[in-house]
Order: structure tokens, then C-alpha cells, then sequence
């Protein structure tokens, strides 16, 4: 489950999914996970990232 914001300005993140290659997209400023074939792992990149400030 994607829950935290984006760590680089606070922007909504969304899932991305091609083909089986899965990563997170802030909606805000673009920046996104490297991804991975297992969407939990590419949910875990983008929860793990630090907050905020």
C-alpha cells in the first residue's frame, strides 16, 4: 500500500503498472521509484524514502 507523500515536495504518489513492471510516480514533480517486477517491492522503494520536511 502506497501511503507516504512525495519525500521531495509533500505531491500524492500513484501506482504505475506496464506489463508487469510496476514503480511510483509522484503526481506533483514527476519523481519516481526505479521499479520492480514484484509490486510490492515497488511499493516498498517508495514507502521507505525519507519525509518531508
Amino acid at each position: 500500500m502506497i501511503n507516504k507523500p512525495c519525500p521531495f515536495c509533500g505531491g500524492e504518489p500513484f501506482f504505475m503498472d506496464n506489463d508487469g513492471w510496476y514503480w511510483v510516480r509522484c503526481r506533483k514533480c514527476g519523481v519516481e521509484t526505479p521499479g520492480s517486477d514484484i509490486k510490492e517491492i515497488a511499493e516498498n522503494q517508495w514507502n521507505r524514502r525519507v519525509k518531508h520536511r
